[in-house]
């Protein structure tokens, strides 16, 4: 249905005070598109899973969105994997969980404690961080001591206005013994 079809659905709507459906079933393309519409809506009832529902909007409506062929694939594929439903009924509530997970990534509730690794952090600011386990032999743990250094730099520039680093006085060694700690060199280094 055009354009201008729709246009004369709006028209009859208007004119004569029904409701949309009613002004469609009034008119010839009206009725052309109701039969495509129902026919369609059959069957989506009787298809298996989401990807036949999709072939079946691919063929009927002439759909060649790529990109959205290929994430809904990719979620059929996940769903089979984890045992999930594929049904048509279970993407949408899956559209919504994934704008929800967006919508907290993008507001991050003040109220709310973000744990995560220092890699995990890079490109955020908090009002408060805490930097737990700066301990030397730990945080640098010695592999790459430039790499170890730019991610502490990455940790402690993430506070906006409050930096917490702490490191415990003992730690139990993989033998069971307990060891005294040392504060990590990074401390002094970027906080003197």
């Amino acid at each position: 249905m055009g354009k201008a079809a729709f246009f004369d659905v709006e028209r009859v709507q208007f004119e004569k005070s029904l409701t949309f459906v009613k002004a469609l079933q009034s008119l010839k393309a009206g009725h052309a598109f109701l039969d495509n519409y129902n026919t369609l809506r059959e069957k989506f009832k009787s298809a298996q899973n989401i990807m036949d529902s999709i072939n079946l909007l691919q063929v009927q409506l002439g759909i060649d969105d790529q990109r959205t062929l290929y994430a809904i694939s990719k979620w059929h594929q996940r769903q089979n994997i984890l045992g999930e439903s594929t049904t048509i009924s279970a993407l949408p509530e899956y559209v919504n969980l994934c704008k929800e997970a967006k919508k907290s990534e993008k507001i991050r509730d003040s109220s709310k404690t973000h744990l995560m690794t220092v890699h995990g952090s890079k490109g955020l600011e908090f009002d408060e961080v805490f930097i737990i386990g700066a301990v030397q032999g730990i945080f640098p743990n010695g592999d790459n001591l430039e790499e170890e250094r730019r991610l502490f730099y990455v940790a402690i520039t993430r506070a906006k206005e409050y930096l917490n680093i702490s490191r415990p006085l003992n730690i139990m060694g993989y033998n069971g013994d307990m060891a005294t700690t040392k504060q990590s060199q990074f401390v002094a280094e970027f906080l003197n």
